[in-house]
């Protein structure tokens, strides 16, 4: 199908987006989020940050899910009688469905495994024993605070507990993010089993 001007734009600016460099678009964040808007180092300034460099990856992956649907099934939902919308929704969806929920994945994968943007724009304070969802203040996440551990820990007194604290945060992060993705593929099947179903 032919492009317009507007895909044009996003594949363009995702594909730039795509060759900046974590740590160049974490100083972007805090220079456009954090001191152009006023948000200061918080977690909303870590966020939209985030936003901004795992957008062309997402863009792309849903793209191509999108676009491995045969075009067979989408001229035969047409034909049968279906509007543009009720095959959209009951034929290209389910059949992009395991494309779709691989992106989710791989989008968070490379979000909890950040912390070089994060550092600029979250900053490496933490809240204390507090929980809170408030996006307004300054955070860490654990890939910051094992990045701290190590950095700080180089001229410890036991560079053995440093180390262990950084193996541990490592393993905690790794059966995380096992967790997740074990979860996204199972809800994505369940969701596809109902959706393929109906």
């Amino acid at each position: 199908a032919r492009q317009g001007p507007l895909v044009t734009a996003i594949h363009f600016v995702a594909e730039t987006l795509a060759g900046v460099p974590s740590l160049v678009l974490g100083l972007f964040g805090f220079l456009v989020f954090g001191s152009l808007l006023a948000l200061g180092t918080t977690r909303l300034t870590g966020a939209l940050t985030l936003l901004c460099l795992n957008l062309p990856l997402a863009v792309r992956l849903y793209e191509d899910a999108l676009a491995s649907v045969p075009r067979d099934l989408r001229e035969g939902g047409l034909a049968l009688g279906s509007t543009k919308w009720h095959m959209i929704r009951t034929v290209v969806l389910p059949s992009a469905l395991p494309g779709i929920v691989t992106a989710i994945i791989l989008s968070e994968g490379k979000i909890i495994a950040e912390a070089a943007a994060l550092i600029f724009t979250m900053g490496t304070s933490n809240p204390g024993n507090v929980f809170t969802l408030n996006p307004l203040i300054g955070s860490d996440n654990l890939t910051i605070r094992i990045w701290y551990v190590q950095t700080l820990g180089a001229g410890a007194v036991d560079p053995k507990a440093v180390n262990s604290v950084s193996a541990g945060g490592a393993a905690v992060l790794i059966l995380v993010l096992l967790i997740i993705n074990l979860g996204a593929r199972g809800i994505g099947r369940v969701i596809q089993r109902r959706v393929t179903a109906a």
